[in-house]
């Protein structure tokens, strides 16, 4: 009996030492895994992404709703051969605009209300117009306040509270990708609150993001509240993206100047 004794406490020494061991491992910080993931999906070749905005806005008793809705795929495997493609839509007032983009051989394609146009475009100023749809479900990790970070299945989600007075440039993204808002004349733009969360899959990428924003603007002396809601989806990331290009010979070769290009 001595012996058995002994020997359960030998085992049971051992145990507590393992124990002790994992509880001083290390944790991940919520903040590193969300850093990793953006790191790794800036790092793609390829992408397939849905994104979607919701903008609701109020001034005095009037309010109007506003939802663009986009699928960006993008293909720069071959660094000589970049193919780009996105297809969006704009629904207000009970109107709903479609235009398709894309990027082939030098040129940037536009089609929008009936009309197919076309201008010279390097791959420099391609890679910015890439960043700006892509880079709308982005946050800079010095904008996020609180992070926390929970497991689902194979996921981890992280929720979080971002501040607002860091939250600039992101702010600048989405505008222009929901038409150059920003640009109007003395418009003065205020993040009020941002959360949101992330939901990051087993090989470390990001996956899906939802985010709301409450902002409020002012130009010409008018105030306006806006409630903006963004959801985006990366479709199938770290595998190759299948992009078939629209035909283009009816597009009409023009000066990017006529639509504020350079």
């Amino acid at each position: 009996m001595r012996r058995w004794r002994k020997a359960a406490a030998v085992l049971m020494a051992g145990a507590l030492a393992v124990a002790a061991v994992s509880g001083c491992a290390k944790k991940q910080d919520p903040k590193e895994i969300y850093s990793a993931a953006v790191e790794k999906n800036s790092a793609l070749d390829s992408v397939d992404m849905d994104v979607t905005m919701k903008m609701a806005m109020t001034a005095d008793e009037e309010s109007m709703d506003m939802e663009v809705s986009s699928n960006t795929k993008m293909d720069q495997s071959d660094k000589e051969h970049v193919k780009f493609i996105t297809a969006s839509s704009v629904a207000m007032d009970g109107m709903n605009m479609e235009t398709t983009v894309f990027y082939e051989d030098g040129y940037y394609y536009m089609e929008a209300m009936g009309q197919k146009m076309k201008y010279p475009m390097d791959l420099e100023s391609l890679t910015a117009q890439i960043q700006e749809s892509v880079g709308s479900t982005t946050l800079p990790v010095e904008s996020l306040d609180t992070v926390e970070v929970k497991k689902d299945g194979d996921n981890q989600i992280l929720t979080f509270t971002a501040n607002p007075e860091k939250m600039n440039d992101y702010l600048g993204q989405v505008m222009g990708a929901m038409g150059d808002v920003s640009q109007v004349s003395g418009l003065n733009m205020t993040i009020n609150s941002a959360d949101g969360e992330y939901t990051i899959g087993k090989d470390g990428y990001y996956t899906d993001m939802k985010m709301n924003l409450d902002l409020s603007m002012e130009s010409q002396g008018a105030s306006v509240g806006m409630i903006l809601d963004i959801t985006g989806t990366v479709h199938q990331p770290g595998q190759p993206v299948e992009i078939t290009l629209p035909d283009t010979a009816d597009y009409v070769e023009i000066d990017p100047a006529l639509l504020g290009a350079s």
